[in-house]
């Protein structure tokens, strides 16, 4: 079910990014920025317009990316060391230098949805440098909230942002802040064809259905797995492996029967229940 409304903003990550000479950008592996407080980015681009014959004959607007304030409740050392370019000193000091070159990053986050949450990616984000301020404490004591300003602007390949939706692919959803997800073909291994004996599956087999029931009287009936070039499959049969086209050996009534396909480290299982009349 869709999200009717999405509130607040956690698991905050940032990747260090650099662009090759030939413009493929590289993205390190994503670190928390635990503490985000808020983000607010409005969208950057003119507006052109153009008037003919008496009216408003043509209108559009640039894409140029976004731009706002992120308040946290604390900048990680981390991230001024990766990003911002200030480095520790061996008696253990973080030393900020004019000289310094802040790196471009991708910026990961998620809004609560009153159904799942919602995942983002800015992949090409810069920052200015926050400032540096305080106040006395009095009756009450009121936390530091240093802002930032963040620019999101398009990469080399015009890509901005992304959002996740409901038919995200899971594995994408879940590796979210393990790796940048990058817009593409769905990377999930998927069968071509499965078979169990001369039986038909039902539903009628899909390679984006997982989930299949067959009955059949047959005491042994191969099994056969058709996967994508430099895939492994592994069958079993109530838990138990047998070679992929090879013959199974059915109990009478309820058996299982699971083909796990594995490609590039993605797992896709796909799962049977059998029914031996």
């Amino acid at each position: 079910m869709p999200n009717k409304v999405t509130f607040g903003i956690k698991n905050v990550h940032y990747a260090p990014l650099t662009i090759a000479s030939n413009g493929t950008v590289i993205y390190e592996q994503p670190q928390p920025f635990p503490g985000a407080v808020s983000i607010g980015l409005e969208q950057l681009g003119e507006m052109t317009e153009i008037y003919a014959d008496d009216i408003l004959y043509w209108a559009g607007s640039e894409n140029s990316g976004y731009q706002g304030p992120f308040v946290s409740a604390l900048i990680p050392d981390a991230f001024r060391v990766d990003v911002l370019g200030d480095t520790i000193s061996g008696n253990g000091l973080l030393v900020e230098n004019a000289n310094a070159i802040p790196k471009n990053f991708a910026l990961l986050f998620e809004f609560s949805g009153d159904q799942s949450a919602r995942r983002v990616a800015l992949y090409n984000c810069s920052v200015q440098r926050p400032g540096l301020s305080s106040t006395t404490n009095t009756r009450t004591r009121t936390p530091n909230e240093p802002s930032m300003q963040i620019t999101a602007a398009p990469r080399p390949d015009g890509i901005i942002r992304a959002f996740s939706m409901d038919d995200t692919d899971q594995d994408v959803y879940d590796s979210w802040y393990a790796t940048v997800p990058e817009p593409g073909v769905s990377n999930v291994p998927k069968l071509s064809a499965l078979m169990v004996g001369d039986e038909v599956l039902s539903p009628v087999f899909d390679p984006d259905t997982t989930s299949y029931t067959a009955s059949f009287t047959s005491a042994s009936s191969t099994v056969t797995a058709t996967a994508p070039e430099g895939a492994t499959v592994i069958v079993a049969v109530n838990g138990n492996s047998i070679a992929n086209g090879g013959r199974a050996a059915w109990n009478l009534g309820a058996n299982t029967l699971t083909v796990t396909v594995t490609k590039d480290g993605i797992q896709n299982i796909y799962a049977v229940a059998v029914t031996r009349r």
